[in-house]
């Protein structure tokens, strides 16, 4: 008799039940939004509802002055290399220029340009503005470095709180200390 029950139990689980709710699949008509009153449908609408609203894409927002991709240093080998061979100049008490020469190749190698900015330096939000205002400071001045060279610029605490101008003078003071030390052999 147990057999007959688990055999019955079985059947009364596989069966469907009645509780299933019927659901239409009719989409609504076209141009009615089921859950979003017309008014609240389009979120780009204008703010005067005198006016008519803007036509076309909208404007690019771009970054303008940024440092181009051929111009960065990127991988850990190339700022350790840098630093091994480098000429240093402090500018300042904000940043730290280390600079070095690649050998002339033909096509000459445009000039690269890294930054190191610790944690000392203040919050993630702080480093990442001050990494911005000296990547957009060093771009203007990149026909300043000769080519093949390679800089990394390394910032200090003291840098956080002080201006784009600030940074500006420290960057070409540590450019104009260290510029002409790189031609000067590497044993002076």
């Amino acid at each position: 008799m147990t057999g007959t029950r688990c055999h019955m139990r079985q059947l009364a689980v596989r069966e469907p039940t009645s509780e299933q709710a019927h659901v239409p699949a009719e989409q609504p008509p076209p141009g009615e939004d089921a859950r979003l009153p017309p008014a609240d449908a389009d979120p780009g609408r204008p703010r005067d509802p005198r006016r008519a609203p803007g036509q076309g894409p909208l404007a690019a927002v771009g970054l303008t002055d940024v440092l181009p991709a051929a111009s960065r240093l990127r991988r850990p080998a190339d700022f350790t290399a840098t630093l091994r061979r480098a000429r240093t100049a402090r500018a300042d008490g904000m940043v730290v220029l280390h600079a070095a020469v690649d050998p002339v190749t033909d096509p000459p190698t445009p000039p690269r340009v890294g930054f190191v900015v610790p944690r000392a330096v203040g919050t993630a939000v702080t480093r990442n503005r001050v990494r911005r205002r000296l990547r957009h400071l060093v771009r203007s001045r990149l026909d300043l470095l000769p080519p093949g060279t390679r800089l990394v610029v390394r910032v200090l605490p003291a840098a956080a709180p002080a201006s784009s101008a600030a940074l500006g003078s420290a960057l070409d003071h540590g450019l104009a200390a260290v510029l002409p030390r790189l031609a000067a052999p590497a044993g002076r």
